[in-house]
């Protein structure tokens, strides 16, 4: 609920995630539909269905051949250093059934692999592919070609973000360049409003009067955080005593 509430909020109908979080956003659009179906008008959706957007490698391996994680330590960051970058590559796992030079690997289990399909050019993707499983090139050569990719990718990075925080109004003024209905200064659209909390406060209980139901007035959160202590503090709640679990079950089985 918390995280529909962070996504409906902004109006985002494309979620950037990877391959493993696209199970943690299908309960959003059956959420989306609800709100929509109780408070708006037929057609004129007042909150947009967000759906998760993947990019054609929808999934890295970690350097240890984990799940990627920051917690784990087995990821390079966008900000890294070269030669910390470097470090990492080099010392990372591959395909542990590969245990000689001369043994064919399999690059789908292979960490350095999915990188190479990230960064590097597709000429490049096949030919480790083709190479790797025929024995043609070695684990520390694969990691070389890969950082001749990798490196210059992450010095993009390092100096787009050097780049803002050198100017940190910049970001102010690349979200009023946003398009039309993706939270820029531009005009609504019918199908994918961005709306203030105050104006779809006000349409929700318009549209609520109008459909000969019970009006609804929302009061202003910034955020579900603040919707969740409001509750609390109106109820005279203990944040220990809510039954998370049943109330999502029951929400679901209706």
């Amino acid at each position: 609920m918390l995280q529909t509430a962070d996504v409906a909020l902004y109006g985002a109908d494309a979620v950037p995630v990877g391959q493993d979080q696209v199970s943690h956003l299908e309960v959003a659009p059956q959420i989306v539909r609800k709100f929509n179906h109780h408070f708006a008008k037929p057609h004129k959706p007042i909150l947009v269905e967000p759906h998760p957007y993947l990019t054609d490698v929808p999934k890295i391996l970690g350097l240890d051949g984990r799940k990627m994680s920051k917690s784990y330590g087995n990821a390079v960051e966008l900000g890294e250093d070269p030669e910390s970058a470097r470090k990492r590559i080099m010392v990372a796992v591959t395909d542990p059934a590969r245990k000689r030079r001369n043994d064919p690997g399999h690059p789908e289990v292979c960490p350095i692999y999915w990188l190479h399909r990230a960064y590097s050019p597709p000429q490049t993707v096949e030919l480790v592919d083709r190479e790797c499983r025929t024995a043609g090139i070695g684990c520390v050569d694969c990691k070389k070609m890969l950082l001749q990719n990798l490196i210059p990718a992450l010095e993009k990075h390092r100096a787009a973000r050097a780049e803002l925080d050198r100017n940190p109004g910049r970001v102010d003024e690349l979200v009023q360049l946003a398009p039309e209905g993706h939270g820029g200064g531009g005009a609504d659209h019918d199908h994918g409003p961005r709306r203030g909390e105050t104006d779809l406060r006000a349409e929700v209980e318009t549209q609520a009067t109008q459909n000969g139901a019970f009006a609804v007035a929302l009061p202003v959160f910034e955020g579900p955080l603040d919707l969740l202590l409001s509750l609390i503090q109106d109820h005279k709640l203990d944040i220990f005593d809510i039954p998370i679990s049943f109330v999502t079950d029951r929400y679901s089985s209706t």
